[in-house]
C-alpha cells in the first residue's frame, strides 16, 4: 500500500523502477527469478479453469517462496469474534516472528507479521464484482482494503 491505497498500474509498470529498492536488485538473481516465475505461470496456464486454492498453491506460494517469504500462517482470522476478516495468509519476516506469534490468538498474530496475502482465481477481475459465479460476491479490491484496515487496527499501523 502507498498512503492507504493499493498500487496503481502505472506504479507497478513504471514507477517501481525509480525506487531505491529496485535499484539495489541483483540482475543475476532477478533473471533466475524471472525464469522460475515463467515456469510457474506457464504451468498454471495449462490448467483448465484453476480455482482460487489451485492458484494459491501453484502460483502464489511458489512465487512468494522464490523471493524468500517462507514463514506464513494460512487463513489467519483478523476478527476477534467471528470469521469476518480472513486473508489467505499472513507472512512473517522470519521463523522467529512466526514462532513468537504462534502462542497468540489469531487476531493478535498480525502484530508480528509483515504482509498479508489475498489471492483470487487466475483471471478473476480484481476491480469489479463478477455476477453469476458462486462464492465470488463482492469486489476483491474492496475485500483486501477491508482486510488492510482490520490489520491496521490490530497492529496500530505498525507491521514489522
Amino acid at each position: 500500500m502507498i498512503d492507504g491505497r493499493l498500487f496503481t498500474r502505472n506504479f507497478l509498470l513504471e514507477g517501481i523502477r525509480e525506487t531505491e529498492s529496485w535499484s539495489r536488485l541483483d540482475s543475476v538473481l532477478m533473471e533466475g527469478f524471472r525464469l522460475q516465475a515463467t515456469d510457474v505461470v506457464s504451468a498454471l496456464s495449462l490448467r483448465k479453469n484453476p480455482n482460487e486454492a489451485q492458484t494459491e498453491d501453484d502460483l502464489v506460494y511458489p512465487l512468494l517462496s522464490a523471493v524468500g517469504w517462507t514463514s506464513r500462517d494460512v487463513q489467519p482470522n483478523a476478527s476477534v469474534k467471528a470469521r469476518l476478516d480472513v486473508p489467505d495468509a499472513l507472512l512473517y519476516p522470519d521463523i522467529a516472528a512466526k514462532t513468537l506469534a504462534g502462542g497468540l490468538n489469531d487476531w493478535e498474530r498480525f502484530q508480528h507479521g509483515s504482509c498479508i496475502v489475498e489471492a483470487k482465481r487466475w483471471g478473476r477481475p480484481l476491480d469489479r464484482e463478477e455476477k453469476g459465479r458462486k462464492g465470488e460476491d463482492g469486489t476483491p479490491s474492496s475485500q483486501i482494503l477491508r482486510y488492510l484496515r482490520r490489520v491496521e487496527e490490530r497492529t496500530r499501523g505498525k507491521l514489522r
